[in-house]
């Protein structure tokens, strides 16, 4: 029955049948990680803007909800709430790369550094233990990212790299290598 009464809320909130202005950025994100959970795409799909968020948009809020397991990042167009990105779900299967930089920015906020061992270059010594200066710079440079953290990515070669900030130089660089997705560099 729950799983109903979500999909309708969900469907006629698409559709503009219901005061979905009401509906906050953590009901949305309860309700797309439930729809996650029990396989339901369409609520999925539902609930996804499916338009990429652009921190450049005046019109748009943006609240980050993190719920231990993972992130969901929604934006807020005409008073509805939408998920923009998340590092679970149909968009994150489609989009390693950005569910790669999610999962590092969340690790970053939770200080959780052994969760960054899977993305960042074999070059680095394991286990990963930043010191305390390298711990301020990933801790202070999250905070910059997370806005722009939905924006398309740019293909270079056999890179990605998401710009963020008022420089055009400054970037997260990711790319694929054998043992997968790493976050080669942070600016």
């Amino acid at each position: 029955m729950k799983r109903l009464v979500t999909f309708l809320m969900g469907a006629l909130c698409v559709l503009g049948l219901s005061a979905c202005a009401t509906v906050g950025p953590n009901r949305v994100a309860e309700q797309y990680r439930n729809a996650v959970e029990t396989g339901d795409v369409a609520t999925q799909r539902a609930l996804y803007t499916g338009v990429p968020y652009t921190q450049r948009d005046a019109d748009r809020n943006l609240a980050i909800l993190h719920d231990g397991q993972g992130v969901t990042v929604l934006v807020s167009t005409n008073h509805q709430w939408r998920v923009a990105c998340s590092s679970f779900g149909v968009p994150a299967q489609s989009d390693p790369v950005r569910h790669a930089l999610l999962s590092a920015l969340s690790a970053i906020e939770a200080q959780r550094w052994q969760d960054l061992e899977p993305i960042i270059p074999q070059a680095v010594a394991r286990p990963f233990k930043p010191d305390a200066a390298m711990k301020a710079y990933l801790s202070e440079l999250a905070p910059l990212i997370w806005p722009y953290a939905c924006e398309p990515f740019v293909q270079r070669g056999d890179a990605w790299e998401l710009p963020y900030g008022d420089s055009p130089r400054t970037a997260v660089r990711i790319k694929q290598e054998q043992q997968g997705i790493i976050i080669e560099e942070w600016d």
